[in-house]
């Protein structure tokens, strides 16, 4: 059986047309590839460049995150001092950023007299502390309320980071003498942590 004139076209045709939507869909996928990773490995020409974020941070506290203090009575000299590092780590050019904050579990000092300056704290950074990025600052004696967080400060590592940065703080609590009867203070409770959020 002979192939028609007609017949011989529509096969040419669809040759053709295969050959066509083959090398359309290759040009479409190369296209499309090289878009792609010129975007993600090369950047492209918007004005808002991506960016890729990767940092470790991690927390270290002596004896844990809670500070618990019995038999306490008026002094000058601290009654406890947590210490407690944060350490981070990244390869790139961001800041690695921390908050601290003082959690009050329970705190029954003042109740009787309704004073929020009977418990107060400082906190210091250590000397040691890497200067890779911004420390918090440090605090004089500052009240501790009888109920929720205290926030302490926002601290951040800027990166790049070669090995790992370290910030140390020495967080204190006082019970100081007021020059007052402080007796109705005794059997009084305090509980609290420390939370550190990146």
């Amino acid at each position: 059986m002979k192939e028609t004139d007609n017949e011989k076209r529509n096969r040419s045709n669809t040759i053709l047309l295969s050959i066509i939507g083959i090398a359309t869909l290759l040009i479409a996928v190369i296209g499309t590839t090289f878009a792609y990773f010129n975007a993600v490995l090369t950047g492209n020409e918007n004005p808002s460049p991506v960016r890729v974020t990767t940092g470790v941070m991690a927390m270290h506290f002596e004896g844990g995150p809670s500070i618990n203090v019995q038999n306490i009575y008026p002094r000058s000299e601290a009654w406890a001092t947590k210490t407690f590092s944060i350490q981070g780590t990244t390869t790139t050019n961001v800041r690695l950023y921390y908050s601290i904050s003082l959690v009050i579990n329970e705190n029954t000092f003042g109740e009787d007299s309704d004073r929020d300056d009977v418990l107060v704290f400082t906190l210091e950074v250590d000397e040691t502390s890497s200067n890779n990025g911004g420390t918090i600052a440090e605090m004089g004696e500052t009240n501790i309320p009888r109920v929720g967080p205290v926030p302490i400060g926002t601290g951040y590592f800027e990166g790049p980071i070669d090995g790992t940065a370290t910030h140390t703080y020495h967080l204190r609590l006082f019970f100081p003498d007021r020059g007052f009867n402080q007796d109705a203070e005794q059997g009084k409770i305090f509980r609290a942590h420390i939370h550190v959020q990146n």
